[in-house]
């Protein structure tokens, strides 16, 4: 095992959180919004979004600086709160979404070739999968050689991709048309604007524009995974809401601003990445160029910071005996070596099967938001737990005044609001999911029963695994995946 010393500053932190948020997803955000929902609709829900994933944020904030030992927080929290068995669905759906968001973001990614080389088939060929696979590897040899060169070079990547963020937002303001922004407010890809608005449209456009952005938002956990790595536990929580606040006021105006340039017919019909031919049509060919140029290096740091967290993640809850205990070995360089060879071969499997099944880019990732939900919202409830119990409270050293004992102080009643707000916002987004995506991730849960129930056969086998209430949710996960993936083959789902 290495002893390598804890070497990620503040910055370091925030370009893990930035560059997780800022990936594939931003470029392809003004297509993906108005095919559900009108400008109005996109308004109101980027409104409840930034709401709750500000609560979100503040809810790893306050975990992180309440509990600073608790390294790799999505694991941890879970576990600690409600035992090893929670721990582990929070861990295996956490690796999974960010797997998933890998494995989506490599398609994308020579989709956006596919603009300078036409011959990628909008990233679903063979060659493109041949070419992603390399890529893949190609990362995780720059993984094993460490965490300090792998994140150096993040950071890097996390200021470049900006760049073309940054000119979208600045031409696309200055050629904003605001009758065109109006004139679409309430209409989505499948109605008429000269039918009568009803309610129950709006609410619904709302509640699909909320769960499209919540692609937008993975990641935002990203300080909090590598907290065990970090040189100040109280960079943390800084770097988790700095990098929040700045992330959410880009996508707000990248998105907002794409209904004043073009229609929301127009905007809901355009290809991968959306985000080009929207500065395309503002700006001339050049702007394609540019966004498409800014996609392949904003994918490329998203594939490395997604690899990095998705191996950080097994790698801790190995060392809690979630996992099985092979996935704890480091190398030489102090790298969870076992982690990143799991992480990366099962990305190729999957590159494979996108292939085999024609998966779309907009397919995978509604199905890692899916997964990445569940973390989320058991990190909130454990949050609320600590509240209302108080212990914590009486234990910190965080110089808050009225957080030094358990009473009920402004700050702990502060923390519940934050843990109770971005618990309901997680839960809604569960619901918003739909059946089918929560179906596929009970398939791929149930596989990751295998690892949970011999992770720790030195303590008395499978079985002893399992509490109870334990075994009747697993065997709840296993009846679904088997119903999920009965409609799967019957081609129902």
């Amino acid at each position: 095992m290495s002893n390598e010393p804890r070497k990620l500053g503040l910055l370091p932190l925030i370009s893990l959180v930035v560059g997780s948020m800022i990936g594939g997803g931003i470029f392809s955000m003004p297509a993906d919004m108005a095919q559900d929902a009108g400008s109005g609709a996109a308004l109101i829900g980027w409104m409840l979004t930034g709401l709750g994933v500000i609560m979100l944020a503040l809810t790893f904030q306050s975990l992180a600086n309440r509990l600073p030992h608790l390294d790799n927080g999505i694991v941890r929290y879970a576990e600690t709160g409600f035992g090893r068995f929670v721990g582990f669905i929070s861990a295996w759906g956490y690796w999974l979404a960010n797997m998933l968001t890998i494995v989506a973001s490599s398609v994308l990614l020579f989709g956006a070739l596919d603009y300078f080389v036409p011959i990628f088939d909008g990233g679903n060929n063979l060659l493109a999968i041949f070419l992603a696979s390399v890529v893949i590897w190609l990362l995780h040899a720059l993984q094993l050689a460490g965490m300090k060169e792998a994140t150096s070079v993040h950071i890097a990547v996390t200021m470049a991709k900006l760049i073309p963020v940054l000119v979208f937002i600045a031409i696309t303001a200055v050629f904003f048309h605001s009758p065109t922004f109006l004139a679409d407010l309430w209409t989505t890809a499948v109605s008429a604007a000269h039918e009568p608005v009803r309610l129950a449209d709006v609410g619904s456009q709302i509640k699909q524009a909320m769960f499209v952005t919540v692609w937008a938002f993975l990641g935002v956990e990203g300080a909090v995974v590598l907290s065990g790595r970090a040189k100040r536990k109280s960079d943390v929580g800084k770097a988790t809401v700095i990098g929040l606040i700045g992330t959410l006021v880009l996508y707000m105006l990248l998105s907002l601003l794409s209904y004043g340039v073009m229609s929301r017919e127009e905007l809901a019909g355009l290809q991968t990445p959306s985000a080009a031919y929207v500065l395309e049509a503002a700006a001339g060919p050049w702007g394609a160029l540019l966004i498409n140029a800014g996609l392949i290096v904003s994918l490329l740091g998203l594939l490395l910071g997604m690899s990095l967290m998705s191996a950080e993640t097994l790698f801790v809850a190995s060392k809690r005996h979630i996992m099985p205990r092979w996935l704890s070995r480091e190398n030489s360089k102090g790298a969870p070596s076992a982690a990143l060879w799991m992480t990366t071969g099962t990305v190729q499997l999957f590159l494979l099967l996108v292939v085999l099944a024609s998966s779309t880019y907009r397919a995978l990732y509604l199905v890692a938001t899916t997964a990445a939900l569940l973390p989320y919202l058991l990190s909130a409830l454990f949050l609320i737990k600590m509240a209302l119990s108080g212990k914590a409270y009486g234990q910190t050293a965080d110089k808050l005044p009225d957080a030094a004992s358990g009473a009920w102080s402004s700050v702990r009643k502060r923390e519940l609001v934050f843990g109770c707000t971005a618990f309901l916002y997680s839960l809604f987004l569960l619901y918003a999911s739909g059946i089918n995506n929560l179906l596929y991730v009970c398939m791929l849960y149930a596989l990751g029963l295998l690892f949970y129930s011999f992770s720790g056969t030195h303590r008395g086998g499978p079985i002893s695994m399992y509490r109870p209430a334990e075994a009747f949710v697993a065997s709840a996960i296993v009846v679904l995946a088997l119903y999920s993936a009965y409609l799967f083959i019957t081609g129902n789902a």
